[in-house]
């Protein structure tokens, strides 16, 4: 009930302590280890550029400083063609034991409205999916892992493995969330910027999935229009639901997936 209410306000959530159901060790070795040849579309955050390349290109040397010129990935929506349950049964497994409201998120919940799908007919793939990026730098000079955009349907991302900073700290990913209200706002002003910097103004900002919104950005948005964004730090074990509709980015602070 809780959760029902506090759902149908339109603002993202988080549950803590999901890890704690888990049973398999969801780590770089396990994946190089088991799929490292397989061939994979690697995202450039910076570029938004795909190169191809392997598991195993994606995790070397995960956990060593990057060179100023080294590309920061991101292994995206992976397996894309193959269902996750058939690639990783194991790991399908402790997603449906640790993802929290199952009733909700589940394939089978009953409140889910994917569950009632005709199972003869062509149905959307909505995962799970895994995602796993690279860290990048938070500043007005660099992307996200995740740039600007707004989903169809309700999600909720669950973090499984995190490395450690140079100091030892936890990793951790930042989630920049603005309510689905603000969509009309955030558009007009990203369009406005667009068109200050002469680049392609026939892409909505949003659905085009073309812009990270820097520090300086955010900070403007409030200045001009009262509006910011609800800031998530999440770490390992914290599942974030975005409701439909709420434009979102994502950035990494180290590793994580």
């Amino acid at each position: 009930m809780k959760f029902r209410n506090a759902w149908a306000t339109g603002i993202p959530l988080v549950v803590t302590g999901v890890h704690e159901k888990v049973q398999s060790q969801w780590t770089p070795a396990l994946f190089s280890k088991r799929f490292g040849k397989d061939s994979v579309w690697l995202v450039n955050c910076q570029t938004d550029e795909p190169e191809r390349g392997t598991v195993e290109d994606f995790f070397r040397n995960f956990g060593t400083p990057k060179p100023i010129n080294q590309s920061i990935l991101k292994l995206k929506d992976w397996p894309t063609q193959t269902d996750f349950q058939a690639l990783c049964p194991e790991l399908y497994k402790d997603f449906l034991n640790a993802v929290p409201m199952p009733d909700y998120t589940r394939p089978d919940g009953i409140r889910n409205l994917a569950s009632y799908f005709d199972t003869s007919s062509i149905v959307p793939d909505l995962g799970p999916k895994l995602y796993i990026a690279h860290g990048t730098r938070q500043d007005d000079e660099h992307s996200g892992s995740t740039r600007l955009h707004t989903d169809i349907t309700d999600a909720v991302n669950m973090m499984m493995y995190a490395g450690d900073s140079s100091d030892g700290s936890r990793g951790f990913a930042v989630w920049h969330i603005f309510r689905a209200s603000d969509s009309d706002v955030l558009r007009s002003f990203l369009s406005n910027r667009l068109q200050e910097t002469d680049s392609d103004v026939d892409v909505d900002p949003i659905h085009g999935q073309n812009t990270y919104m820097t520090p300086s950005m955010i900070e403007k948005l409030q200045e001009m229009h009262g509006i910011k964004p609800y800031v998530i730090m999440q770490f390992v074990g914290d599942a974030v639901f975005i409701p439909a509709g709420c434009p979102h980015q994502v950035r990494s602070s180290m590793l994580c997936m």
